[in-house]
């Protein structure tokens, strides 16, 4: 399993060095696939690799986008059941230490708010716009 999904990760990062995020996409929704089979098989350390190497996608996935000011790429991609919680999580993650003060296009609080908002998620669409108050509170009083 380790191998195998240490060929997903060089198969998605050559996706997204080559901008090719749809195929990132289906790399990630492969990896989910692995896990959810090795769940199935009670292979825990299978399972616990996959799911490892699914988390460190998906936390790259948006730290190369939010670089390269393509974040809001991922509103056009389907994200389902646990893919949906992964992003989420990766994008909550990275939003302490994104720009939020006058970045081009949405930070990554906004982004995180309007893809809870496309999925029904209002109790999670509120808490992105307090975080993101709360940080711009912090940054003013810090100013």
């Amino acid at each position: 399993p380790k191998a195998y999904a240490g060929l997903h990760v060089v198969a998605f990062k050559d996706s997204l060095d080559l901008g090719r995020l749809a195929d990132a996409h289906e790399v990630l929704t492969d990896l989910h696939g692995c896990a959810s089979s090795a769940h199935r098989r009670v292979d825990k350390e299978a399972e616990a690799v996959y799911l490892e190497r699914r988390a460190d996608c998906f936390n790259t996935l948006v730290s190369v986008l939010h670089a390269r000011g393509g974040v809001a790429q991922l509103a056009k991609l389907r994200f389902d059941g646990e893919l949906r919680s992964e992003l989420f999580l990766a994008l909550r993650r990275h939003a302490p230490a994104s720009d939020v003060h006058g970045a081009a296009g949405p930070n990554a609080y906004e982004l995180l708010y309007a893809l809870q908002l496309q999925y029904g998620d209002y109790d999670g669409a509120a808490r992105s716009m307090f975080e993101l108050s709360a940080r711009l509170e912090n940054d003013v009083a810090a100013a």
